[in-house]
């Protein structure tokens, strides 16, 4: 088993990448990958998990949720998805990562849990901004509402076979919750609309 972790996916598309781990990983293993993104190229947008199958020829499960990691650090009640391939492979890496406090669901969807973990974090920077502003629930509310809908247009746009039901689940409005109310993309947005009030930059950011 190979994990990916976050300090190196700017190397996943690299020959360095491929050459060493080529090296260093067996022919029959398989992949898991943490990593919420996708890179965006001259060829077109490359999850991370078609990025490892590229370039390391082995088959790639992501492991996603909404998950903020100091509350998972303290064995906080947490979830989280595997989205494999096959059931099968998926209930390996639930043996492995499931724990009395973080619960592990298995989903054969892997592009649909990758482009939730990808997309979630634009509806946070936004729901960030609306913080800073002091708007109330109702405008928080729309936010994620019709974020959540063009979360789901926009994935199926690039990945037809993309389930509906993947959004509902712990890499979709999960993810998407907890990162709108305590992930530093939120945090980040809320902050910079604030001291733009402040310091009086020219009125509000545009919208």
């Amino acid at each position: 088993m190979y994990a990916l972790t976050s300090t190196q996916y700017p190397e996943v598309h690299t020959s360095h990448f491929r050459d060493f781990y080529t090296a260093q990983v067996k022919q029959d293993a398989i992949a898991i990958s943490l990593v919420k993104g996708m890179r965006v190229g001259r060829d077109g947008p490359q999850l991370i998990s078609q990025m490892i199958r590229k370039n390391l020829n082995l088959d790639c499960s992501v492991l996603i949720g909404g998950n903020v990691a100091s509350d998972l650090g303290n064995k906080e009640l947490s979830e989280a998805v595997i989205a494999s391939s096959s059931r099968e492979m998926g209930a390996i890496f639930r043996k492995l990562f499931q724990t009395s406090y973080f619960y592990v669901d298995i989903l054969q969807d892997v592009a649909g849990a990758e482009m939730c973990g990808t997309l979630k974090n634009i509806v946070a920077l936004a729901v960030g901004i609306v913080d800073g502003l002091d708007y109330g629930c109702n405008a928080k509310a729309v936010i994620m509402r019709q974020g959540l809908t063009e979360m789901r247009k926009f994935a199926k746009t690039l990945y037809p076979n993309v389930r509906n039901e993947t959004f509902f689940e712990s890499c979709g409005l999960g993810d998407l919750i907890a990162t709108c109310l305590g992930g530093r993309h939120h945090t980040t947005a809320e902050a910079w609309t604030r001291a733009w009030k402040v310091c009086g930059l020219g009125g509000l950011p545009k919208t």
